[in-house]
């Protein structure tokens, strides 16, 4: 029978899936901490896109009685569209009934979708932080971090961190890689007997914060074959390094990186369908993945050989 022939009945938001689907955090994934959450009331806007006015030299000096001198800034704007992602799993009533209660069918569908959208999120993202078509102040790695000798990550970083400093005036405060890099730099700096994160070198580890940068590792994979061929795994991230500016409180009116602006957060729908004799469960939610200021990432190309 054709998917618009079925007789949905009661359907509802599920409060506590709703909120299962709220809490529940998949592990590994890193899109949500380059491009923190901003909640928005529309699901299409715009938001503010201000000048570096206060950089400019005003003359500041006022005689006795004059009047100060009048400083002039503005701001531009810019439009965002808020899309819906979302997934369904029919879950049938014998299955349900006869589930192991480590199975919890309901609560791991929940989980599967919430899961599988936020790789999609990953995978959008991803496509924008460390390409050189958004981020257009870039530059290729010498010395590749994995090579035998000769390479200089640190001295690349810095690099990377004052373009940005003189591009935007805001110091980059984290470092988005890959597994494959963040490993190669790992070797790098226990080579050079770098004692100043030796306590997590020596549980070979990265630290979480490198030289002045929130240290973020992109270890998410995705299946790129069809559903119904033998799973290929692959990396999301690639190997490009980004450096980056990100604001510590979130705000619309604030210069940084990006945003992820959501215009709805996470919600479970249910409801039965008869003819299929079992509950749908359905997951979605309402974003942007925002570029905001291009000025305050720096990309840093082809860290591995």
């Amino acid at each position: 029978m054709p998917a618009g022939d079925l007789t949905i009945t009661s359907v509802h938001v599920n409060a506590p899936l709703t909120n299962l689907a709220i809490r529940y955090k998949v592990p590994d994934m890193v899109a949500e901490r380059i491009w923190p959450v901003v909640p928005v009331q529309k699901e299409s806007d715009v938001y503010y896109k201000f000048y570096k006015e206060e950089l400019v030299d005003y003359p500041t000096l006022r005689a006795p009685g004059a009047e100060a001198n009048e400083m002039a800034w503005d701001a531009t704007t810019e439009a965002y569209k808020a899309e819906e992602y979302a997934l369904r799993k029919l879950v049938p009533d014998r299955v349900a009934r006869n589930a192991d209660p480590p199975v919890r069918p309901a609560m791991t569908t929940v989980e599967k979708l919430k899961a599988t959208l936020m790789i999609e999120q990953e995978r959008r993202v991803a496509a924008i932080v460390q390409s050189a078509t958004f981020v257009t102040n870039t530059s290729a790695i010498a010395t590749a971090w994995d090579a035998a000798s000769g390479q200089t990550p640190e001295k690349d970083v810095d690099t990377a961190k004052n373009a940005v400093r003189v591009a935007a005036g805001k110091v980059p405060n984290a470092i988005l890689m890959n597994y494959l890099t963040a490993q190669a730099l790992k070797r790098w700096l226990k080579a050079t007997a770098y004692t100043t994160y030796s306590e997590y070198l020596d549980k070979n580890e990265l630290p979480p914060v490198l030289w002045g940068c929130e240290t973020i590792i992109g270890v998410a994979v995705r299946n790129t074959a069809n559903a119904a061929k033998t799973e290929t795994l692959s990396d999301i991230w690639t190997d490009n390094v980004t450096v980056f500016y990100k604001e510590a409180s979130p705000s619309l009116d604030a210069m940084t990186f990006g945003y992820i602006m959501r215009a709805q957060n996470w919600i479970t729908t249910d409801y039965y369908v008869d003819q299929r004799k079992g509950r749908m469960y359905e997951v979605s939610v309402v974003e942007a993945e925002e570029l905001v200021s291009a000025a305050c990432a720096y990309l840093l190309t082809n860290a591995l050989t």
